[in-house]
């Protein structure tokens, strides 16, 4: 499985390195990868654009937002799971200050909310 984050924002703080490392040496049968989309205060919609080009067309995308499905460990394993079994690769969507444009969330297959 292949696992893009796709993120808005330009170098990352260290901690977020240090954190992509720590998983990709925890899943070494997964291939994860961080994007760095650098349109940080250009506003949703063209933020949106500049995520959505980094999808591949056959990818499960999903977007990170407050307002999505709220997944504890537990369910996280299990739908990250089914996705496997499936034979899916994955885009994960988060956006800048100002969260994700509707027009992402709509492009989306899904939205999980983490917090």
């Amino acid at each position: 499985m292949r696992i893009r984050i796709i993120a808005v924002g330009r170098r990352m703080p260290p901690w977020v390195s240090a954190g992509v490392d720590e998983y990709v040496q925890r899943l070494p049968s997964w291939r994860l990868e961080l994007v760095e989309v650098a349109t940080a205060g250009a506003g949703a919609a063209a933020e949106c654009a500049g995520l959505l080009r980094r999808v591949p067309a056959d990818w499960h995308t999903t977007a990170l937002d407050r307002r999505g499905r709220t997944l504890d460990s537990a369910a996280l394993a299990a739908r990250l799971q089914a996705l496997i079994h499936q034979g899916q690769d994955l885009a994960i969507l988060i956006g800048g200050a100002d969260g994700l444009a509707q027009s992402c969330l709509a492009r989306c297959d899904e939205t999980w909310s983490l917090s």
